[in-house]
């Protein structure tokens, strides 16, 4: 990214959960970087923990504006969608399944951020194949999930690697 030789206009993180993954990428980009974030997460338990973090991160240390949306993710980024330009990075950590996949967390509050619906996340993928952004996808492997993502993005992905534990990330 720093190769392009120009900033990033808007960092969004959806499915943004504690906000690891944009804080990570923050920390390793030069500073002033990234002009903008916003975190979107549908947790709203989770949205004070955002606002902290938002507050000593991004405005503190970062020195970035920001926001914390508190919706759901795919009725927000409907809304920005068809405005996102090569000069914008979309992060996601989605949940790792589709209802009636995988374990049940013994915390009943993660189910949320455990299972989501497979029709929401392929029209959500639909939709998202259509922006110009560079888009980041922390995936857990060998889940119905990953599967039908990485088939359908096939043709837009640049790269998949593997991360520590059984998780992946993909790039397009």
């Amino acid at each position: 990214m720093q190769e392009r030789g120009h900033s990033i206009d808007h960092l969004f993180d959806l499915f943004t959960g504690s906000g690891v993954l944009s804080l990570e990428l923050l920390h390793r980009l030069p500073k002033n970087f990234v002009k903008e974030y916003h975190c979107i997460e549908i947790q709203k338990e989770f949205c004070p923990f955002l606002e902290k973090n938002r507050y000593i991160f991004f405005d503190t240390k970062f020195h970035i504006e920001g926001k914390v949306h508190c919706c759901d993710v795919f009725d927000f980024f409907k809304k920005y969608a068809d405005c996102l330009k090569k000069e914008d990075i979309v992060v996601l950590n989605p949940p790792y399944y589709f209802y009636g996949e995988g374990q049940l967390p013994r915390d009943s509050k993660k189910q949320q951020c455990h299972f989501i619906s497979e029709d929401y996340w392929l029209n959500f993928l639909l939709l998202l194949e259509k922006t110009s952004a560079i888009v980041f996808f922390q995936l857990k492997e060998n889940t119905k999930l990953t599967e039908k993502t990485l088939k359908i993005l096939q043709k837009k992905l640049k790269m998949i690697q593997p991360l520590s534990g059984n998780e992946i990330v993909a790039v397009f």
